[in-house]
Order: structure tokens, then sequence, then C-alpha cells
């Protein structure tokens, strides 16, 4: 070995961690080469290394005085001294050309080299992936066959550290796409409306999207069991979560939904088994949802309610025609068969009357919007039932927003739904109770100070035909509940037993000029 090689040098040329990617690989290359012309006392070297999985070699890096190879000098498999070199595989000391039989005819002799050294750069996984090059000046000693010796295993280092680089950068490249689409799976799950929650075999929560923090209602944190990260949600989600957390544990898929009634919330649960064992649980809030396909259906019996009131009503009201003249016959008859006549027609209207409200109720409604003053209607109203109410012992109370005061809807209408409320807080009261009745820039309240509702009928208030009444109809809240659904409005009831009903309804602001 050659005494001037330094220490250093040494271990430069053998510390193949350095190359440990691409960037590190280039400055590996440029490194070791200087060192590789003091090592074989040579005046020139290059290193070509093949690009990708093509027969095309690129120069990498060249060093020495003599070194003449063109920048980004490319070379082929069978080309010239370093082709043949890459096509044998085998390494070969060069000094004259023509006295190589794999070189007659493939290159031509050059005078300003006197001795070369190729040695092909092979792994085993890969092969040939590139070839060094070696060149002493004409007059210099030839390479001998000890030079070659020591080349073949530096050439073998090289090689290996060229394949680290490039395995670590394509591994490095995989990771970074891996991460990147990870990254974006995450974004996506995050962004999704529903809760994901992903536990180990033992239900211990190892991942989760900020929607699972908002249903189980508690930020959920690394290893902490799902159980207990339910305990504050309702009853009915935890114990459809707890029972497919088992489900997909076990293996198997679930699915089902859960429904809390004090809250009327619903939820969508699916459990997943995953493939290395743990569980992926899907929660959707699908409250919404549950009330829009519950409206759905209302709709759909309301519609048919209506179509058999109408129905009954036509073939009520023909007879009544009839009965109402028999009752006036009658009346003009002398002694007790008038009064029998008048108490027959009076029932007879009556029972028309009642057929107006079915028919009221069963038609579609054509509204006729138009500019109202809801201070104006609702002192009208509260003066109508003013006599009522004191006869009931009851007090009402109007306290009015100016700014709530114009709203475009049908009149007749409007007015038709504060009856209704009105008359229903009136009797609901106890005598010397109040109605309130308050009027704001958004919503109208009726509120009473009577008996309360049960939840189960308060539930049932706008069926058509349900009443508490002993002498009602069932239809004033279902068309209130109607007349407010045409203007696109809200109304909701809240009654507790003895804290008395409260009617609210939510209109659409609307600004007239």
């Amino acid at each position: 070995m050659n005494e001037r090689i330094e220490e250093r040098d040494l271990s430069l040329l053998f510390d193949v961690s350095r190359a440990s990617n691409e960037a590190s690989l280039d400055k590996y290359i440029e490194g070791i080469l200087p060192g590789c012309v003091r090592w074989f006392n040579a005046s020139g070297l290059s290193v070509f290394i093949r690009k990708d999985d093509s027969d095309e070699f690129i120069l990498a890096s060249k060093t020495g005085a003599d070194s003449t190879v063109p920048d980004g000098a490319k070379l082929r498999s069978g080309h010239g001294i370093a082709g043949a070199c890459i096509s044998t595989g085998q390494p070969m000391i060069v000094q004259d050309p023509l006295d190589n039989p794999l070189l007659i005819g493939k290159v031509e002799p050059r005078h300003d080299i006197g001795s070369a050294m190729v040695v092909p750069l092979v792994t085993p996984e890969s092969g040939c992936i590139g070839v060094m090059n070696l060149s002493r000046r004409i007059g210099e000693v030839p390479f001998s066959k000890s030079d070659l010796a020591q080349a073949v295993p530096l050439a073998r280092h090289i090689a290996m550290a060229i394949s680290n680089a490039r395995l670590f950068a394509s591994v490095t490249v995989a990771v970074a796409e891996t991460s990147a689409v990870n990254e974006k799976l995450d974004a996506i799950i995050a962004c999704l409306g529903v809760g994901v929650v992903v536990t180990d075999s033992f239900g211990a929560v190892e991942q989760w999207n900020p929607e699972a923090d908002i249903i189980c209602g508690v930020p959920l944190r690394q290893g902490i069991q799902l159980t207990q990260a339910l305990s504050e949600s309702p009853e009915a989600l935890r114990t459809v979560v707890v029972r497919g957390l088992r489900k997909a544990c076990g293996g198997k898929r679930f699915v089902e939904r859960a429904h809390d009634e004090s809250s009327d919330r619903a939820w969508s649960i699916v459990a997943s088994p995953l493939p290395r064992g743990g569980a992926a649980i899907v929660v959707q809030d699908v409250s919404n949802h549950e009330k829009a396909l519950k409206e759905l259906d209302r709709v759909k019996r309301l519609a048919e309610i209506g179509q058999l009131t109408a129905a009954i009503a036509h073939e009520i009201r023909n007879p009544l025609t009839g009965i109402r003249s028999a009752a006036q016959i009658v009346q003009s008859a002398p002694g007790e068969l008038a009064e029998f006549g008048r108490i027959i027609e009076r029932e007879a209207l009556k029972l028309n009357a009642l057929c107006d409200d079915f028919l009221d109720f069963a038609r579609p409604l054509n509204l006729h919007i138009e500019r109202l003053d809801l201070v104006e209607i609702l002192q009208r109203v509260c003066a109508e039932y003013e006599s009522m109410a004191e006869r009931a012992g009851v007090q009402i109370r109007l306290v009015m927003d100016a700014r709530a005061s114009h709203i475009k809807a049908d009149v007749m209408r409007i007015e038709q739904v504060c009856r209704n409320l009105m008359i229903n807080a009136i009797q609901a009261s106890h005598s010397g109770g109040q109605v309130h009745v308050s009027l704001m820039r958004s919503r109208l309240v009726v509120q009473d100070e009577g008996k309360g509702i049960e939840n189960e009928v308060v539930e049932k208030l706008f069926t058509p035909f349900f009443t508490t009444k002993a002498n009602g109809t069932g239809l004033g809240l279902s068309n209130v509940r109607k007349i407010v659904d045409a203007h696109g409005w809200q109304i909701s009831v809240n009654s507790q037993p003895g804290s008395g009903t409260r009617f609210e309804v939510l209109f659409q602001e609307q600004k007239v000029a």
C-alpha cells in the first residue's frame, strides 16, 4: 500500500455512512476522489453512475490534473473502455487498447494516457451501477495487478455507498409520500362532520378527530379507555358505542343507532375491526336528519288526514242542509216543537262550523302577504280577549319591542295564530294568574302560569284532532302550526308540570320600506 496515503484518507474512503442520501452522496464522491488519486498516484480519475434503471451512465465527478472528461459526459454499456468494463463486469488495466481483445475496433488509442485502470462499481442487488476510471501519464509507472487488487474492494465500498444512498433516498421519498398522504387523510378526517376514534384491541384511544371531542363532551387523550371518555355522554350513546367497540374488537362490524329521549338527540354508530387488532369507531349526530324524517312523516300524515277530513266534511254538509231546512219548518209549529226546531238548527249550525274548521284544515293555505304592524295586531287581539280573561280572573300583560313592529305576512292568518295562542293561554290559566305576551325583534312569546303539560302530551299538541279540552276539536294548534310552516317560520312549546306553558313563534324578520 502506498505510504503517502494518510490515515484520514483511509477513514474517508471506507466511511460509507457519509453517503446517506443523494445530496450527501455527491459530497462523498467528491471527497473520496482526491484520496483515491493520491492512493493510486493517478493523474486523473472520473466516476460514472448509472441513471435510474437505464443503460446510460452519467459523469458523477472527476478530479486530477489530467482529467479531461467534459462535464455532463455520458457513456453506455459496451461503448469505449468504460463501456466494455460495464458490459463484462470485470475490472481491467489498459496500457494499449489495441492489445486488449475486448477493445479492438471499439476505441481509439490515446497518446496522453500511459496507463488506465477501469473498475466497475458492482453490488449484489443491482449489478453494475457505475464505473471508476483512473489514469496515469505516459512515462509514469503503469498500473499493476497489485493496484487492481486494491481498487476492487475500494470500488465495492463505493458501490455500497452509492446503493445505500439511493436506497435511503427512495425510502425517504416513500416516507415523505406516505407522510403527505397521512397528513391529507388526517386533514380530511379532521374536517368530517363525524366523530372518528381509533382504539387498540383493549379499547384504549389511539387516534381521534376534533369532532370526537365534541361528541364525547370531553377532550380525548392518548391511552384513555373509550368507555371512560364517554362517561359524561348520554347513556343511550355510551351503551351503543361500548357494544359496538366490543363487537369490532371481536372482529365483527357493527352498525346501530342510538337515541336519547331527554335531549331528543340521535346518533349513528359504525364500528369496524382493524386488520391488526383494535377498532375504528365512527359516530355521527343524526338528530337533524331524524327530525327531518319525522317532519316528512308528519307532513305526509297531515296530507292523508286532510284528504280524509275534507271528504267527511263534504259528506256531513250534504245532509246538514236538509236538517236545517227541516228544523226551520219545525220552528213554525206551535208549542214545544218550535223550541225543538231551534235546538236542531243550532246544533246543525255547530256541525256546519265544525265542517268549516275541517275544510279549513284540509285545504292548502293561500297566503296574501302584505305589510303588517304586529304591535297593532297584538294590541287588537289582546283587547278582543280582555273580557274573556276578566271572566276567568286572568290578567293579560303585553310587552312589545317597537323594532319588531313591521313584517310581511298574511294578516288573517297571523291574527288566527295570535287568537289561538291567546285562547289556549287564558283557558290554561287559573284564577289570579297572568298571561304574558311579549313581542321581540325575532319572536312572539305567549306564556301562561297554568298547571303545565306532561312531556308526552307536549309531543302531541300539534297533532290534528288531539285535544285535552272536553269540547275541543283538536284543530286549533294544528292550524297554528300549518300557518307558521306556510310562512317559513318556526313554533316551539316548552312546558313543565306546575310551571305553565310557553309558546314561542320565531319569524324571519323582514325589512319593509
